[in-house]
């Protein structure tokens, strides 16, 4: 149990930011509905649309905008919150990592640190000061600090690793945390508590001055609160008692208490009646006794372990011999059942960070896995594919070369036609024009004369067809 003059419990949350920005994004695309509709509706009024238009692109802009923040509801917080409240703190671990999970899967930073946090604070109240630091630096990773709805969960998170330094004996550094968890509270009633726990911390280190000054601006603030009131009186009273031993904290302490049984507080009257009983140890063990039995018996209301624990030792130092050993036997099997309890806790809660990071590790192990035989694979397929892509580039330049062969063949065929075609002009035409002439000139010439010249133009001719025959045979 946290007291006066212990550390105030870091407050668990559960934020509903998540599912209400999707409300609100849903009545906001109706309205951009129902204004086309309005828009093209009517077609009498020229202007109407044209103003119309305008406030649709602007809602539409707005709406892009807020479609870029906008989160999604995380379906593990509602089990985790249940589990959470009805005292399971392990299946409520459980949930707040799978809710962690559903934000990275969403990319929803605020509600991967929101979950981590919570996961902080479990660890913390379980007695794993170490693994509730480390779960909480780890959710300040999405929190951003220039972000003002990022504040709230910021001043959570820095309280409870005040809390778990605090209780590691770091007094130095929790004092810095809760001074961070301060800046960033925007909450009266969050910020009285931080500054509560900070207190605390220089009344651990003796240094009274700076405690009583703190719960002085506290009390300043809570004279409409009767239960903070007397939280904050029964601290003030017991540090100047620390402070020095001559002063009487009596009157407050009976104050404090007389209020929180007019408010039913039981958790402020277990405190009042440990704080009484400690001052009575030496000044009035009998009044001592009649407290111890007192805060035992509230502490058993409660079902505070931790508070009958306390109460059992008070009991012990100030009862009858023949009492005692009662108080001590009881005392020492509900220590082993909460040390039990304790490390039951912190081992499952290790071992679901374990398995949580081995699955995720696996995860990594089996997408690497399957991205090298993905590699493997495109460059199995990119070799082939370049082997094609050469084998139809080879065939395209075959084909064009042929083609250009076949071209500069013909060419060479044409050539030598007009060759053979200019030789049998020169040749044969002339000839047989030159025969013609002279039988136009000599009628009388001899059939053997122009026998012998016509055998000469067929000789011509032969040999002519002879070179022909030749080239197209080459």
């Amino acid at each position: 149990m946290f007291k006066e003059g212990g550390l105030q419990p870091p407050s668990f949350f559960y934020p509903d930011y998540i599912q209400s920005t999707v409300v609100t994004s849903y009545k906001k695309s109706e309205v951009i509905k129902k204004l086309l509709f309005f828009v093209f509706s009517d077609k009498k009024k020229p202007l109407k649309p044209l103003f119309s238009l305008l406030i649709v692109l602007l809602l539409f802009s707005c709406s892009k905008k807020e479609n870029l923040e906008k989160k999604f509801h995380n379906p593990y917080y509602d089990l985790a919150k249940k589990y959470r409240d009805s005292g399971k703190p392990d299946s409520a671990f459980i949930q707040f990592n799978q809710a962690k999970e559903f934000g990275i899967q969403n990319r929803d930073s605020l509600s991967i640190a929101s979950s981590l946090i919570n996961m902080a604070i479990l660890l913390t109240n379980a007695g794993d000061y170490f693994g509730g630091q480390e779960t909480s630096l780890q959710a300040n990773k999405y929190l951003n600090e220039n972000n003002p709805k990022h504040h709230y969960y910021l001043g959570s998170n820095y309280n409870n690793l005040g809390i778990a330094t605090y209780n590691l004996k770091d007094y130095n550094n929790s004092l810095k945390l809760y001074g961070s968890a301060i800046k960033f509270s925007d909450d009266s009633l969050d910020t009285r508590m931080y500054l509560n726990n900070e207190a605390k911390v220089y009344q651990e280190i003796k240094d009274y001055k700076s405690a009583l000054n703190i719960y002085d601006q506290i009390l300043a603030k809570t004279a409409k609160n009767e239960k903070e009131y007397a939280r904050v009186l029964t601290n003030i009273a017991k540090t100047k008692w620390l402070q020095n031993p001559a002063y009487n904290p009596v009157p407050d302490f009976l104050k404090s208490l007389q209020i929180r049984k007019k408010e039913n507080d039981l958790w402020g009257q277990n405190s009042s009646y440990a704080h009484l009983s400690d001052y009575y140890t030496l000044k009035q063990p009998d009044s001592a006794l009649l407290y111890a039995h007192s805060m035992y018996n509230v502490a058993q209301n409660l079902k505070s372990a931790t508070d009958q624990l306390e109460a059992l030792q008070k009991l012990i130092k100030l009862s009858p011999p023949k009492e005692t050993k009662h108080f001590f036997n009881v005392y020492e099997t509900l220590n082993d059942s909460v040390q039990n309890a304790r490390s039951a806790a912190k081992n499952q809660f290790a071992l679901i960070r374990y398995e949580t990071e081995k699955s995720k590790a696996d995860f990594l192990k089996a997408q690497a896995e399957n991205a090298e035989k993905q590699n493997d694979i495109l460059r199995k397929n990119i070799g082939i594919g370049t082997l094609i892509l050469l084998l139809i580039v080879g065939f395209i330049l075959y084909r064009r070369r042929q083609k250009e062969l076949k071209k500069e063949k013909e060419l060479e065929v044409k050539k030598t036609e007009l060759k053979y075609v200019k030789k049998v002009h020169d040749g044969v035409a002339n000839k047989i024009y030159q025969v013609m002439s002279e039988v136009e000139n000599d009628p009388e010439m001899s059939k053997t004369i122009l026998a012998d010249k016509l055998e000469v133009i067929y000789k011509i001719s032969r040999d002519l067809s002879y070179e022909n025959g030749d080239f197209g045979n080459s």
